[in-house]
């Protein structure tokens, strides 16, 4: 009986060759078809940054989940993913990039360039507001800006009277480990784009307040009208309060049930500052 001949190192390496030509070929491809896509929302009047945030969540997540449990590790296929998706949106409108340089963020940037690929130029700012200043007056179309915490309240910086004034589309990164996400301090990325679902989202909303408005108050008009609401920043600017809300969801200012909670709460402001996809939590090793 014939045995199957053996298969050399030159053979392997050859194999991953022709895949490697395939997969260049289908790139091209793929680049091609986002180049009409492009033509095709210029003709309908798109301008500006063409981002599709909630599409983009979608992809990522897809891409993770398609290559769950396998040998290959779909943290790093969502990577690639995500620098192929920075490319082609690079492609069609070219993206610039503000990120805050202050002593405590330096880290912004390397996370800036992760997220949206070495090739987008990234310009530092010297504080949070500045970062805002230079999406809204055009001087770049992104701006990356540390996860607001306790200490961190630039998102107050957002302005309901200003038609240009940024929204939350993205969080940096899309993939972290269930030890990073313990400790990392991530970011969240602006741009004068409507944000949009992915099917799995966390949304955001700055509200304000009068002094005899309580928390406790809020958070049972919120759970009223099912919503799922963490009160995660504060900013006490007497006679007032802002509070940052983040929702379990997407809800943008037309919502149904943001609806409701105006009606229940007609003396407070509410504020839409966006949304993004979930952060995927890698716990494969």
């Amino acid at each position: 009986m014939n045995q199957p001949a053996k298969q050399s190192l030159t053979d392997y390496r050859d194999a991953i060759d022709t895949l490697d030509d395939q997969i260049i070929a289908l790139i091209k491809q793929r680049i091609a078809i986002v180049a009409d896509v492009g033509r095709l929302k210029r003709s309908e009047g798109h301008t500006g940054l063409l981002v599709r945030s909630g599409r983009e969540g979608a992809m990522v997540k897809r891409v993770y989940d398609a290559f769950a449990g396998s040998d290959f590790l779909p943290a790093a296929a969502a990577h690639i993913w995500r620098t192929m998706i920075a490319a082609s949106i690079h492609f069609e409108s070219p993206m610039s990039i503000s990120v805050s340089a202050q002593p405590d963020t330096q880290h912004l940037y390397w996370l800036a360039r992760e997220y949206f690929g070495t090739f987008v130029p990234i310009a530092t700012a010297s504080t949070p507001g500045n970062v805002i200043s230079d999406v809204t007056d055009g001087k770049v179309n992104i701006g990356v800006l540390p996860t607001p915490d306790a200490d961190r309240h630039w998102w107050a910086m957002l302005s309901p009277n200003h038609e240009k004034s940024p929204k939350i589309f993205a969080h940096i990164p899309a993939v972290v480990t269930a030890h990073q996400a313990k400790s990392m301090v991530g970011a969240l990325a602006l741009g004068c784009i409507m944000p949009e679902p992915s099917g799995d989202d966390v949304s955001y909303f700055s509200i304000t307040l009068n002094e005899t408005v309580s928390t406790s108050k809020l958070q049972t008009v919120f759970k009223q009208c099912k919503l799922n609401a963490s009160f995660i920043n504060s900013l006490a600017q007497p006679p007032i309060r802002r509070l940052l809300v983040q929702i379990e969801g997407f809800y943008d200012t037309g919502h149904a049930d943001i609806t409701k909670l105006r009606a229940a709460l007609p003396d407070i402001d509410i504020f839409w500052l966006g949304a993004h996809a979930r952060v995927i939590i890698d716990s494969q090793k």
